[in-house]
This record gives C-alpha cells, sequence and structure tokens, in this order.
C-alpha cells in the first residue's frame, strides 16, 4: 500500500513472512541511504526478506515519481521500520508427541520513507561529544599549550601536527601514550609520555639529540629552540592509548581477538 503527502511518499508491506527483528536487521542497513545505494545493498544481502522489502521499496519510489514528480536518483530513504504482527495459526510437528503450535509473529508492516535530500545548510547538527574535551580540568589537560593570533594560529596548529605525526611514525616502537606542546616565545617545548623512555633517550642521551634534528628538519627550521622532556608512564597497564596500541600490535599478528580482549582486561 502506498501513500503520499506534500513532502513525502511511503509505501507499506503487511504480513511479510520472517520475523520482525529479521526484518529489521535489513532495514537499519538501508536506512539514511540513497534509492540506488539501498538497491544494491538489497540486491547482495544473504537474507530471505529483502525480496519483500525490495518490492515496498519500488512502491514507495514509484509513488514519490508519479504522485510528486521526484527523481528517483535524488531520493533518500530517511524512515525504515517494521512491527510485530499477529501469531500464526500453525503447529509443528514432534516426534513420538503432539504438535506443539508455532508461536513466530510475522512483520505486519515495512514502513519506508524516501525524500529528497535536504540542503547542505539545512542538516541537523551532529551531538558528538569529544572525549579529551569533556575530561578536560578533571583527567586531562590540554595537549596544546599556547597562545597565537589570528594570522599565526594555522601555521602553529599545521606544527603540532606534523611533529605529533614524526614522532608516532619514527617512536612508535617506544610506546608514546601522548605528545604535549607549549610554546614560550621562541622555544618549543615538548614533553613525551612514553611507556619505554630508553628507547627514546638512547645511548648518553644521544637519541634526544636524534629526535631534536628530526623536529627542526620537519619544521623546515634548523635553527629552532627546541627542548625535549621525555616522562615515563607510571601505570602502562591503565593508559588507554597504549592498551588500544597494544590490541591493534596483538591483532595484526593474527592472534584470537577474544583472547586479547581477555589479556587486556585482565592486565589493566
Amino acid at each position: 500500500m502506498a501513500n503520499t503527502s506534500s513532502n513525502e511518499a511511503r509505501a507499506y508491506g503487511r504480513y511479510i513472512r520472517g520475523s520482525a527483528s529479521k526484518v529489521r536487521r535489513v532495514l537499519d542497513q538501508i536506512r539514511g541511504r540513497s534509492y540506488r545505494d539501498a538497491l544494491i545493498m538489497l540486491e547482495f544481502m544473504p537474507y530471505r526478506s529483502t525480496g519483500p522489502i525490495t518490492k515496498v521499496l519500488r512502491s514507495a519510489v514509484a509513488n514519490a515519481e508519479n504522485n510528486l514528480g521526484l527523481d528517483p536518483s535524488t531520493l533518500v530513504i530517511c524512515q525504515a521500520s517494521a512491527d510485530m504482527g499477529p501469531a500464526l495459526k500453525r503447529f509443528r510437528p514432534r516426534a513420538q508427541g503432539p504438535p506443539t503450535r508455532s508461536r513466530n509473529r510475522p512483520a505486519t508492516s515495512a514502513l519506508l520513507w524516501p525524500l529528497p535530500p535536504e540542503p547542505r545548510g539545512h542538516r541537523p547538527m551532529g551531538h558528538k561529544i569529544h572525549p579529551t574535551g569533556l575530561r578536560l580540568g578533571i583527567t586531562q589537560e590540554h595537549r596544546s599549550r599556547w597562545y597565537a593570533p589570528s594570522k599565526t594560529y594555522p601555521t602553529l596548529l599545521k606544527e603540532d601536527d606534523q611533529i605529533r605525526k614524526f614522532v608516532h611514525k619514527k617512536y612508535g616502537s617506544a610506546g608514546i601514550s601522548d605528545v604535549l606542546i607549549a610554546r614560550k616565545a621562541d622555544q618549543l617545548e615538548i614533553e613525551l609520555k612514553t611507556a619505554r623512555p630508553g628507547v627514546l633517550v638512547g645511548r648518553q642521551g644521544s637519541g634526544i639529540e636524534e629526535l631534536r634534528s628530526g623536529i627542526q628538519k620537519t619544521l623546515g627550521d634548523a635553527h629552532r629552540q627546541v627542548r625535549i622532556n621525555v616522562v615515563e608512564v607510571e601505570r602502562v597497564d591503565a593508559d588507554a592509548f597504549l592498551l588500544a596500541e597494544y590490541i591493534g600490535q596483538q591483532l595484526e599478528k593474527r592472534v584470537a581477538f577474544r583472547r586479547v580482549m581477555r589479556m587486556t582486561v585482565q592486565r589493566a
């Protein structure tokens, strides 16, 4: 059954064979997708309920095309839901006993609303929370501590990103948890929190000099004053970044993920 309104087109499919949870499993994958993408996904999904859902989707799109004059290539599925239908009066035979009644309830309706995409300026704003910004002043501190006018701010921000990428790429085996950067006049102060400080320091501090020269080369200024402070992480097993890095390394070695998670939880 199809229905239209001033700005939307919808279609209903009733008494679809299959439980509502299995139908919702498919609807959750195509919700928010364009009409073309949804058809491609439904074609290659290994679920039996994709057939009826495809028919309902085509019905809704045909309704939007014929009654509202919308282009099918611009339609987006804004809502898709499925409810439980009445229990079927069916019995399942049993060996050496009376048959039992089947309590399966099919999906009574699958509702699909394709709509044209909204203008970019009218999209709803996301409500995501930055994990560090949520904890500033409580358990976390700013990773970059400096002030700059609007003209030089983008350049300094880019330098901070270059420094962090260089440190994590070259000294990934040192277990670096965080890189804190502070600027005082022309001096650049970098604090490295690491689980293995010996890898960074090296013999008689040779590693620090190599790191300093590498940072100066990355910034393109050989005369930049760079001060490096290496801090050892006291509790490695309580650091989220190091634990996540450990899990990633174990998975790269093709260790069973359940074993890795169990070992990580035991360590923490």
